[in-house]
């Protein structure tokens, strides 16, 4: 129980502490640093009296909101897990694990927590999930936040929240370090055309492509462009509603001459500066592809066109990470079933047009698996 001194209150759907008529914040966050996979920060007790509790948890949580819709959960929680945790990324920082359970905690797992106390916080993703970067457009707009939550005699209780700016997280594998290809062939003229470049990039890596073309000596090219597209996708719950894309090109090259010889064979690299995460959800997608277009001499070939998607993660393998629980056995998240983990698992999500792969593997917006990207009417869970 709170001092008779102390009223507690609510205030903007977080609690306040009222103390002889003065509104004052239970406690404050901290962000000290946002890794590639991390969270680094601390909570400190602000309040005048102190604390009675049975723990604190600092949770990761993330929203995505469409047009005439309730917002959707990035990060919810096993809805089966015994424990009042909302989100599936959280760091446990104070009281007994016990205490944090749906069930009502015991008299002697309560404790008292002073003013000026500071509990440091980990929030560590796991390499099997995804997350879009914070976002907003006329069609989409994607929030994140750092809450601390208060365990109490009946309730979990929001102390206090924080927004994040996100950068976005998407773990690439060693696999996606491999390299890819589109092929064009003619049975008209023999011409044939290959683009090649590696499946991912992180946002300060160049992405270096080849383009080779096999030809008679009669046939001319007379121009090559490519450029790396980044495509922003939303797909309306109406299944009449056409699909809403913003297209951004973000490096091009272009060059014109007129290529001799049997053989033309091209090298260059696209700056990723700019990119964000890729991501593919049953309703939200940002995906990169390069684009090439090749214009001949050859009446029957004048345009070749060719694309190749590429990914765009957030962070490289260094070493092998294990995974496993902490010693408190809560600090890595477990999430509901098997989420997409990367670039060759996202390129088998991508259309047709930029993947000849069909896999229909797990959704990153619901973490459950989902209908076919093509044959989905949207049905994700809104929050409560």
């Amino acid at each position: 129980m709170l001092p008779a001194a102390a009223i507690l209150g609510r205030g903007r759907n977080r609690i306040r502490l009222t103390t002889n008529n003065t509104e004052e914040l239970p406690c404050k966050i901290h962000i000290q640093s946002l890794s590639s996979d991390e969270i680094f920060g601390k909570v400190q007790i602000t309040s005048e009296t102190p604390l009675q509790h049975y723990g604190f948890a600092v949770e990761l949580q993330g929203t995505i909101t469409f047009p005439d819709q309730k917002p959707l959960k990035l990060l919810a929680a096993d809805v089966n897990s015994p424990y009042l945790f909302k989100s599936a990324v959280y760091d446990h920082i104070s009281g007994e694990l016990e205490a944090m359970k749906k069930a009502s905690p015991s008299a002697d797992q309560k404790r008292s927590t002073k003013t000026g106390t500071v509990f440091p916080f980990n929030l560590r993703l796991p390499n099997t999930t995804s997350l879009p970067k914070t976002f907003t457009s006329d069609f989409v707009k994607i929030e994140y936040k750092v809450v601390v939550y208060q365990r109490n005699e009946f309730r979990y209780v929001l102390l206090e929240e924080k927004a994040l700016n996100f950068p976005g997280y998407l773990f690439l594998t060693r696999e996606d370090a491999e390299l890819h290809e589109s092929e064009y062939e003619s049975s008209n003229n023999g011409i044939t055309a290959r683009l090649q470049s590696r499946k991912s990039i992180l946002p300060s890596d160049s992405l270096q492509y080849t383009l080779i073309i096999k030809k008679t000596e009669k046939v001319l090219v007379t121009k090559v462009a490519v450029k790396l597209v980044r495509h922003i996708t939303y797909r309306p719950h109406t299944g009449d509603s056409e699909d809403k894309r913003q297209s951004d090109v973000m490096d091009s090259f272009s060059k014109q001459k007129h290529w001799k010889g049997e053989m033309v064979s091209i090298k260059e690299k696209f700056k990723g500066k700019g990119c964000i995460p890729s991501y593919v959800g049953t309703q939200f997608r940002i995906e990169y592809v390069i684009e090439c277009e090749v214009t001949t001499t050859d009446p029957s070939t004048p345009i070749i066109n060719m694309s190749l998607g590429v990914v765009v993660g957030t962070r490289k393998p260094v070493s092998n990470r294990d995974d496993q629980d902490d010693e408190d056995g809560m600090r890595v998240p477990r999430f509901r079933s098997r989420s997409l983990s990367g670039a060759s698992s996202f390129l088998s999500l991508l259309p047709p047009a930029y993947s000849n792969l069909s896999s229909r593997v797990g959704s990153l917006l619901s973490f459950q698996l989902p209908p076919h990207y093509d044959d989905v009417k949207g049905d994700d869970n809104p929050t409560e």
